[in-house]
């Protein structure tokens, strides 16, 4: 079941929004969610919305040993800051267990469920919010990336941004006339450097 939660604000005038779940929409759908997530609850404020998620597997593979656990020794929740929704902020609260591995010589012992399809390790931010901003800071550089990024309710600093670029597959190549940067190309990492002076129009 999921409930659709008002502030007091919002509760004192009738809301200029009524948000209505069907039983036969899939709110993974809706929210662009990973299939083995489970939406629980929707929480809706004046300036975002927060989804309560959970994993919708009841066994987890340890990263060192392959075999799956069912054995949950604890739960902790993550939050993490995703795409804006309908013109408001979005964030996610992850419920993620931790398990118990099966074997018995694992120098880890106890490991965290990954959320691979979602977010990365230690990340405070969804994978698709990631790719965006680090798309923001291929376009407009570090400091214009962030005063985009607060206008599109994607808060975030220019070292962040400088931080995702260069863990992105991306590679920006700078082009210079006469001492003068004239240029840049924005290229995959598996584009051939081959065909850069091509692109540039240094050579038919």
């Amino acid at each position: 079941m999921i409930h659709v939660w008002y502030t007091e604000e919002q509760l004192s005038s009738p809301p200029s929004l009524l948000v209505l779940v069907y039983p036969m929409i899939q709110p993974n759908v809706l929210f662009g969610l990973p299939t083995h997530v489970r939406l629980e609850q929707i929480e809706i404020t004046p300036s975002e919305v927060i989804l309560s998620l959970a994993a919708d597997t009841s066994e987890a593979s340890c990263p060192l040993w392959k075999p799956a656990s069912h054995r949950v020794h604890s739960r902790y929740t993550r939050t993490l800051q995703d795409l804006p929704c309908v013109g408001k902020a979005l964030r996610l609260l992850v419920v993620v267990r931790r398990f118990v591995c099966t074997n018995q010589g694992c120098a880890r012992k106890i490991f965290a469920e990954r959320l691979a399809e979602l977010t990365s390790i230690y990340a405070r931010r969804t994978t698709r919010c990631q790719e965006t901003l680090a798309e923001l800071g291929f376009a407009l550089g570090g400091k214009a990336a962030t005063a985009r990024s607060a206008q599109l309710d994607l808060p975030s600093s220019r070292m962040s941004i400088l931080r995702m670029l260069r863990h992105s597959s991306m590679f920006v190549y700078y082009i210079y006339s006469g001492g003068f940067q004239v240029g840049r190309l924005v290229a995959h990492s598996s584009f051939p450097l081959s065909e850069f002076p091509k692109w540039i129009g240094l050579v038919p």
